[in-house]
């Protein structure tokens, strides 16, 4: 999981929000009258320009012309009329997701190899689940197992980082939490960061064999992964940022990175 920062909310939304107060998430998209079906549209473009074509939560690639792969997420349950805040159609409430794999598995293998969305209950996890907009650009709070693929807290950053309401003793818990919570470290999810990290390995090897300097190798790799003129991040981002180490923390620095 990286971190996220959500640009201006479509007008079509405010528009509709401002007609509808009290709408919901289902009849904006229903609404073919007005502007909500357009409103939603936005939504999805919007939200996935914003995340480079990235999965909030896994960080796989997502498409706005895909519909069977991509979904908009609620953080808080929309469905939670405990207050007055509408989270139907609350923008800071909303995030591009992936199907968590619900559409790529058969029915046998399927319910332990959800993640994301499809693994998060529709329950409140303000507090106990980190939330993509509350992590920071830096610094890298996730360690990625080379051998395995799977993810889990880095100890050292997530003792110098405090997220706020956090409802656990640590950052390092949070994260934790949030890796087990959406089932992030599934065998569908972790053979595909394996794959990753072994094609990482495999280019590092091929600099080697030319006599390059390992930290001018991890350097140039960095830039072909995080170049700043792409129009979206690479999958996966995190376990790249971690195969590559303190060279891919100095090139997101320099192009000033924040998500």
């Amino acid at each position: 999981m990286k971190t996220l920062v959500k640009s201006p909310e479509p007008a079509n939304l405010t528009a509709f929000r401002t007609a509808n107060p009290d709408g919901t998430w289902d009849e904006m998209r229903h609404d073919a009258l007005a502007c909500g079906q357009e409103a939603v549209q936005d939504i999805y473009s919007q939200s996935i320009l914003d995340q480079k074509g990235l999965c909030a939560y896994c960080e796989c690639r997502i498409r706005t012309d895909d519909k069977l792969h991509r979904q908009i997420e609620h953080f808080h349950p929309k469905s939670d009329r405990s207050t007055d805040k509408n989270w139907d159609l609350d923008w800071q409430n909303m995030l591009a997701v992936c199907d968590g794999g619900s559409r790529a598995e058969t029915k046998h293998a399927r319910q332990k190899n959800l993640s994301c969305d499809a693994s998060k209950k529709n329950l409140v996890y303000d507090g106990v689940l980190l939330n993509p907009l509350a992590v920071p650009p830096f610094p890298n709070l996730f360690v990625v197992n080379r051998g395995t693929g799977k993810l889990k807290p880095d100890e050292k950053t997530c003792s110098g980082v405090i997220v706020l309401d956090n409802q656990y003793g640590t950052t390092e818990a949070l994260v934790k939490n949030t890796i087990e919570i959406l089932n992030l470290n599934c065998s569908r999810l972790s053979d595909l960061r394996l794959m990753v990290v072994e094609a990482i390995e495999n280019q590092k090897a091929q600099y080697r064999k030319k006599g390059v300097v390992p930290k001018d190798a991890l350097r140039e790799l960095s830039g072909r992964y995080f170049s700043q003129h792409l129009p979206s991040w690479p999958e996966f981002f995190t376990t790249i940022r971690c195969c590559l180490g303190q060279a891919a923390e100095e090139y997101l620095r320099s192009i000033q990175y924040q998500g």
